[in-house]
Order: C-alpha cells, then sequence, then structure tokens
C-alpha cells in the first residue's frame, strides 16, 4: 500500500527511514523534535533552526517537575507546561504553520495545538521530564496521515467535554485513524516492512481515544441518572447538539437500518410519497392560483370597482413581489430556525386570510398595501420547498418531484381559468351584486387556502426526524438511503463562513440568472395573461378560457420532460431541448395575429421546465444547510425582482400588441438557453477534475466517516458530484 500509510517526507516528497547523521551528536538539551531525530539542535527559542528548515513543530521539554494526572480523576484544565507556554507565545496560526498542510485548516490547526498544550499532558500517567505523546506521536504525525487523524480524534474527545459538538468530529478522525491501522496491519502480515513498533503505538493511542471517550458517555450517564437516561440515550442526546446533520439523530435512533435493497428503499419511497407529496402539491398549488388571481379579478371587474388607471394595474402587481424580496432574509433565516412545516403552515394560514380580505379592497392603495403582504408571507414557499425535496428524496428523485410540484402552476393556470369563468358567467360585473365576480374569487380561493394551511400544520412533518409516519428502522433507513446525496436532511445550525462560499459560487449566480432572465417575461402568465389573450381579438370572457391550455402544456412539458431527465440523468439537456419550442413560441407572439399567435402564446409554457430544473439543481447541487438556503433566498430575490421588472414592460401606451414586451421576450429565452448550456459545462468539467484529482492521488485518497453528514457543502466534500 501507498499513500497516507507511508511515512513522508515533511515536504511530502517519496518515502524514507528515520536516520541518524553521522556528524551529529546526539544532542540532551534541544527541542523534542531534535532529540527523536537525533540531530544536533542550536537551542533556539521559542523554534530551533532545524525544525525551520525541516518544517516541524518545534517543542520543548519541561523545565521542570509537574505533577499530570490521568483524564479520569484529575481536572480537565491541567497547569500549563513549558513547551506550552512557548508555543503561545506565538499565535497559533504562526505555530502551526510550520505543518504545511494544515495551512488553511483552521478547525485541524486548533485540534493539533489543543493536543500539544493541553491533551498530550493529560495522557501521562506519572511524572514525566520528556512526555513521550509529544516526542514521539507529534513526528509521526508528521510523517503518518494515520497519527495526525488519533490526534485530532483525543483532542476533539477531550474538547467535547466542555462541548458536545466536537464529538461527531472525534468520531471522523477516529475512523480514519483506524483504518490506518487495519491497512498497516495487513501490510505488515504481508510481508512489507512496516515496524511494529509504529503499529502499536497508533494503536496506543486509539485506545487513549476509547478510554476518554467512554469517561465521557459514563460521566453523561450519571449525570442523567436521575432521569433515568442509559448510555445510549446519552449519545442520541448529545449528536443532536453537534454541527451536523439530523440524520446522524435518524442513525443513532433507529438502531440497525438493515439491508438497504432495491425492494426496501423503493417501498419507502412509496410511502413517502404517499404522505407528503399530496400536501406539498396542493399548497404549492394554491401559492400560484393565490398570487395570479389578480389576472382574473382585472377582467370580473375589479379595476373598475378601485377604479384603477394608466399603469396603476401594472403596480398592483408588482407589489406582491416587493413584498415578497422585503421578507425573503428575515423568511430564510426563519426556515432554519424554526420547524419548517409549522413554519410554512402559518406562512400558508396568513396569506390565505390576506387574501380573503382583498375582497374589501375598493381603492389603489388597500390592493398596494395587501398585495405587499402577500407577497411577505408566500416568500418562504420556493426556499422551503427546495428543503423539502433535499430531504426526503434522493438526487436521481428529486427532479420528477419538483417536476410533479412545480407542474402545480400548470394545473392551477388551468383551474383558475375556470373558475373565473364560471364567475364571470353568473355573476359577470352586475353592479347590483351583493358581491362582485373578483370578490367571489378572492374569498373562494383565500378561505380554501386557510383551511389548506391548518391541515398543513398537523399533516406534514417538519423533518424526516419527527416523521411520525416513519418507524425508527425507517427513519434509519431512510437517513441510509440520503446517504447518496452527500447533504443528509439538514441542519439547524446557522454558518456564516456557508454564506460566504454562496457568494463566492459562480454556480449561485448562473442559477439567479436564468431565475431573474426567465422572470421577466412571467406577466404573459400571470397579471397580463387575460389581457394580452384579449388584445388578440378575443373577448374578456373567452379569454378566461383561451388561457387555459397553456397550463395544460405546461404540465404536460414539465412532467414528460422531468420523467425524461430522471430516467437519462440529463437534467440540464432535457430542459434544454424544451426551451427551443417556447423560443419559437416567442417569436409567433412577436410576428404574428389572433391564431398563430394563440398558439405561440401557448409553447411558452414549456419555459418552467427551465425553472424545475434551477429548483432542482438547487436542491441536488448544493450541499451544506446554510449554503442551500442562502442560494435559495437569493434565487428568490432575482425571482421577486424578475417578477417586479415584468409588469413594467407592458406599458399602457403600447397596448393592446405590446410589441416591446415580446421581443424582450425572445431575446430573454435565448440568454436563459445559452445559460443553461454554460452550466452543464461547467458541472462537467468539474466533475471531471474531482475525478482526476481522486485518481493521481490513489490510497492516499481518504473522506472522513460519516461525511456525508457533516453538514459539508458541495466545494468543502471531494467526494460531491454535480447533477447535470
Amino acid at each position: 500500500m501507498h499513500g497516507v500509510l507511508q511515512f513522508k517526507s515533511a515536504r511530502g516528497e517519496g518515502s524514507f527511514r528515520p536516520y541518524r547523521r553521522k556528524d551529529a551528536k546526539r544532542t540532551k538539551s534541544g527541542c523534542l523534535s531534535c532529540r527523536v531525530r537525533h540531530t544536533k539542535c542550536d537551542e533556539t527559542k521559542p523554534i530551533c533552526g532545524g525544525c525551520v528548515r525541516n518544517h516541524l513543530l518545534c517543542t520543548w521539554p519541561n523545565s521542570g517537575k509537574t505533577i499530570i494526572t490521568s483524564a479520569s480523576a484529575g481536572s480537565d484544565r491541567p497547569e500549563q507546561s513549558q513547551n506550552a507556554t512557548s508555543l503561545r507565545r506565538l499565535s497559533p496560526n504562526r505555530a502551526l504553520s510550520l505543518w504545511p498542510r494544515l495551512n488553511g485548516r483552521s478547525g485541524e490547526q486548533r485540534l493539533l495545538q489543543h493536543y500539544i498544550e493541553r491533551s498530550a499532558q493529560r495522557l501521562v500517567i506519572r511524572d514525566v521530564i520528556k512526555n513521550p505523546f509529544l516526542a514521539y506521536m507529534l513526528p509521526l504525525a508528521q510523517q503518518n496521515d494515520g497519527f495526525l487523524h488519533a490526534v485530532f480524534a483525543i483532542s476533539a474527545s477531550h474538547l467535547s467535554y466542555d462541548d458536545q459538538q466536537s464529538h461527531i468530529v472525534a468520531l471522523s478522525h477516529y475512523g480514519v485513524a483506524l483504518r490506518a491501522v487495519k491497512y498497516l496491519i495487513t501490510e505488515y502480515g504481508s510481508g512489507y516492512n512496516r515496524n511494529p513498533v509504529v503499529i502499536v503505538m497508533l494503536l496506543l493511542a486509539l485506545c487513549n481515544f476509547e478510554d476518554i471517550s467512554v469517561t465521557m458517555a459514563l460521566s453523561t450517564a450519571a449525570s442523567a441518572d436521575e432521569k433515568h437516561v442509559d448510555i445510549k440515550s446519552a449519545a442520541t442526546a448529545s449528536s443532536s447538539t453537534v454541527k451536523g446533520d439530523g440524520a446522524l439523530q435518524l442513525l443513532a435512533a433507529g438502531g440497525e437500518a438493515g439491508t438497504l435493497d432495491h425492494e426496501a428503499s423503493h417501498r419507502l419511497v412509496r410511502k413517502i410519497d404517499l404522505y407528503v407529496m399530496p400536501l406539498i402539491c396542493i399548497v404549492y398549488f394554491l401559492q400560484y392560483l393565490d398570487k395570479i388571481a389578480i389576472s382574473y379579478a382585472s377582467v370580473t371587474g375589479l379595476r373598475e370597482s378601485a377604479n384603477l388607471h394608466g399603469n396603476q394595474f401594472n403596480w398592483v402587481s408588482s407589489m406582491f413581489f416587493f413584498g415578497q424580496l422585503a421578507f425573503q432574509f428575515p423568511t430564510t433565516r426563519l426556515i432554519q430556525a424554526f420547524p419548517l412545516a409549522r413554519y410554512v403552515a402559518f406562512n400558508v394560514t396568513v396569506w390565505g386570510t390576506i387574501l380573503a380580505c382583498m375582497a374589501a379592497c375598493h381603492s389603489f392603495a388597500a390592493l398596494m398595501v395587501c398585495r405587499t403582504l402577500l407577497g411577505a408571507a408566500e416568500a418562504a414557499v420556493v426556499p422551503a420547498w427546495v428543503v423539502f425535496t433535499s430531504q426526503w428524496y434522493r438526487k436521481e428523485e428529486q427532479a420528477f418531484r419538483v417536476g410533479l410540484w412545480f407542474s402545480m402552476c400548470g394545473f392551477a393556470q388551468m383551474f383558475g381559468g375556470y373558475i373565473a369563468y364560471g364567475v364571470a358567467i353568473h355573476i359577470g360585473g352586475d353592479p347590483t351584486a351583493s358581491l362582485r365576480g373578483w370578490q367571489v374569487i378572492f374569498l373562494i380561493l383565500g378561505l380554501f387556502t386557510v383551511v389548506i394551511g391548518i391541515l398543513f400544520f398537523f399533516i406534514l412533518p417538519d423533518s424526516p426526524v419527527t416523521a411520525r409516519f416513519l418507524s425508527p428502522e425507517e427513519k434509519a433507513l431512510h437517513a441510509e438511503r440520503l446517504r447518496s446525496n452527500v447533504q443528509g436532511i439538514g441542519s439547524n445550525v446557522f454558518k456564516k463562513a456557508q454564506v460566504y462560499e454562496a457568494l463566492k459560487d459562480p454556480n449561485t449566480w448562473l442559477y439567479s440568472f436564468w431565475v431573474l432572465a426567465a422572470n421577466v417575461p412571467n406577466s404573459i402568465a400571470t397579471s397580463f395573461g387575460n389581457i394580452l389573450v384579449s388584445g388578440m381579438g378575443y373577448s374578456q370572457t373567452q379569454s378566461l378560457l383561451l388561457v387555459t391550455p397553456l397550463g395544460a402544456y405546461e404540465v404536460v412539458a414539465l412532467v414528460g420532460l422531468t420523467y425524461l431527465a430522471m430516467k437519462t440523468e440529463q437534467r440540464l439537456l432535457w430542459c434544454i431541448i424544451g426551451h427551443i419550442p417556447s423560443i419559437v413560441g416567442a417569436i409567433l407572439m412577436a410576428t404574428t395575429d389572433k391564431a398563430p399567435a394563440l398558439v405561440g402564446y401557448y409553447l411558452t409554457g414549456g419555459i418552467p421546465i427551465g425553472w424545475t430544473t434551477i429548483l432542482g439543481l438547487t436542491s441536488t447541487n448544493i450541499a451544506g444547510s446554510t449554503k442551500k438556503i442562502t442560494v435559495s433566498c437569493i434565487q428568490t430575490i432575482a425571482y421577486t425582482v424578475g417578477n417586479i421588472i415584468s409588469p413594467q414592460t407592458f406599458q399602457a401606451k403600447d397596448a393592446p400588441q405590446y410589441l416591446p414586451a415580446k421581443i424582450s421576450i425572445v431575446i430573454l429565452y435565448v440568454l436563459v438557453t445559452l445559460d443553461l448550456c454554460l452550466i452543464r459545462w461547467l458541472s462537467i468539467r468539474e466533475n471531471r477534475r474531482r475525478d482526476q484529482e481522486k485518481e493521481a492521488l490513489g490510497n492516499a485518497y481518504t473522506v472522513p466517516q460519516n461525511h456525508e453528514f457533516l453538514d459539508l457543502t458541495d466545494r468543502e466534500n471531494p467526494e460531491f458530484r454535480y447533477a447535470i
């Protein structure tokens, strides 16, 4: 075996065997690193010249005897030795910069610093002049990754006395060190020249880790004895406080997950589809229908009742997205801070109430206020649905599920048209009616949404961890299913580093550009759909029915293309193909009249396949809970900005043809298609680079145990591959 199990020089240049310099006498007064290498030390403090030249950590022996007790008997804040004090004279970055492999890895630098200053002192069981856990372990850790991870595991386990969040870090490093022992023993038994003393020392280090871990577990169990909490329960409780992922709680609480075969996984997916997808789809159906209700109201008497003139209706349409934009950042943080399903249910109930209240609006100002509040309440939907999808489904399952719930927009387009047509026929704009047509529409949709919001609160679980319809074994099986996502099911811990990474990630801005550019023409399906069709030469009542085929085409395109994407695992390719008819349709709208223009209007219903693809890619290709929510937030901002601009492209002076708006639609559809091509090319290139890097490292390539559930981002996790 090669790689991490070989002794390496400090510069990583091949294997070597420690040797004794012929021209140097063994030093008895130098630093510990020079002593163990049998080289003369120039005794320059705090860092000698030899350690500087060889990139070694320079530590010094105790100046006098210090009583050090064992970990189980002494205080966890032992008196610091001279070598620890000398290290504190330097900043941690300065002292640890002598370990080139740790540059830029602040977490591991902190663990090494803690080991030198505290953990190593607690491992000795009697007075010593030279601490062997410093004198021998550190040079070996310089040369062998197995020893280095053992040092990290001991240090993190010691830290977990005061900080339970370090427990999962300790387990991860322990797993890597344990594999190193396995390989070393295998090589030794196969005849390789491996020093058995080195193997024994590594085993001793792991035994020390076990001793610390067991002591901590017993201490936790003893403190919880009054509540009859056993060691397993204590471990489960501590796992919920880890800055990792909720999937770790499922694994801790669920016991044995059993064999993850295809049939068991398929049964579990069917069960999740039955319990989760119906409400997910219904609420997404309602959020779109409630948002575009203003379009149906516009042709059933709203503009006359509220005395809207000029571009006032444009601004009423846009204010929804101003509210969504203003509340996007707060709602993103609240999604992570509160139980997800409960928070969404609250928002659904609120926006249903606001929509019903719009039936009482008879002025431009009142409509502006209500539309703003409606947008603020609906701001949670898109980020929340991305999180729901990623915590319930595998990568290969997500595209089709996103297509399903997003296809509800098409059903809403059809259903809303039929409802509005029925209201227009039976009530119309009769001024003597107690309720005008537009008021009936707002009341029906608003009250129905309130009922669904209440049901959502009591039925949908916040995450797989709290799902009552899953047994503990099924929860553990679900966690194993999602291991291949390399993302877990989400963490409630907010991490600033993931926010910064999201802002620097090109994918964030490529995805968001598509969302912005594709939503500028969105008014053709929302606020101005009926007005645009009326301008083609049809009556306002006819337009309520004629817009419904747009929704039908959207449903067929979404479900069909996402199904093909799932089967071929080529979602971006099918998305690009789906955009081509939409470009043709936009050209027909801009250059023809009546029937050809209406057909072109229907063909533009293929553009939402790109929206589902971007949402799916955000769920699949953006890892790290905080990063995922941050990217979703940026996309929703892009979505709201695009929709704020959208009604303003339909200026009253351009009615009824709105030619400038139609030309802009053609240009933007071409740009978003090119954007998808660029995303696909970059993803393929990055996947190829990671594969080549892994192949080049060979056996030296290692990843932490349970790395899938450590809430790592797609950039931090070398095992992550981007879906295309």
